[in-house]
This record gives C-alpha cells, structure tokens and sequence, in this order.
C-alpha cells in the first residue's frame, strides 16, 4: 500500500490553544505541536455516537416491569398474599428501573417498573398495617 492508496483522515482544522494559529490536517498525519510557535496542541475531539436502538427505532420494554405493575395491583386483590405480592413488586421494580437507566435508551418502562413499586409499596404497608390491626 503506497502513500496514495491511504484513506483520507477525517480531522478538521484545529486552532493552537498559545498563538491562535490555524493548523489544517495533513494527509497523512495528525499534526500534535503548533508549526509557529511548538505549543503542543489538544487532542481532536471524538464524535457524538447517539445511544444504540434496536432495529425499527423502538426500544423493548422488559417483562420485569410489567410484572412489577401486576404483582403491586394483584397486592391489593389478594388478601391472604397482599403483603408477598407488594413486597416482590418493589423488589422487581427497583431492579428493573435501574437496568432500565443504565441501558441508555435501549430499554423503555421505566415508569410501569416506577407504578410497580409505588403500588407495590401501599399494598405491603395496607396488608402489614391491616393484620396489625387485626392482631390487637
């Protein structure tokens, strides 16, 4: 591969940070010290890369927040395992919304996993609250 053949670097202008010099890119390298004055220059800065979505442009909801909004409405409808249920819902839905944060835009439901929890949260202290009172 002779010098002709190379790709051309994708490097715009730079300006030197000492003597505002415009230094253009070469060919072939990237130049790192101002030819007028031999301040060394910054590095090019890297281009935005935008989060990553599957094909189709839409991001997946994860089943666990669905599951987590459906264990804290089923908390409430089920007297016996209302407590199980709430506490299992805020558990499922805190995991859940912090995998859906981290995945930087891959992953949606974060307010289904957020109502999860919130639901979850009231039927545990109802179900808690009401077999207290039942015990006095």
């Amino acid at each position: 591969m002779n010098a002709d053949d190379r790709p051309e670097l994708a490097v715009s202008e730079r300006t030197c940070p000492n003597c505002r010099t415009a230094v253009p890119p070469r060919r072939d390298v990237i130049p790192t010290f101002c030819p007028q004055c031999g301040v060394r220059l910054p590095a090019p800065l890297a281009p935005h890369v935008p989060p990553h979505r599957p094909l189709g442009g839409k991001p997946n909801t994860p089943a666990g927040a669905i599951a987590s909004l459906v264990l804290g409405i089923m908390g409430f409808c089920t007297p016996m395992l209302g407590f199980v249920l709430g506490l299992v819902a805020v558990f499922v839905g805190l995991d859940v919304r912090q995998r859906i944060r981290s995945s930087h835009g891959r992953l949606s439901g974060e307010g289904l996993a957020t109502a999860g929890i919130v639901l979850g949260s009231i039927s545990a202290t109802f179900w808690f609250l009401a077999c207290f009172a039942a015990a006095l």
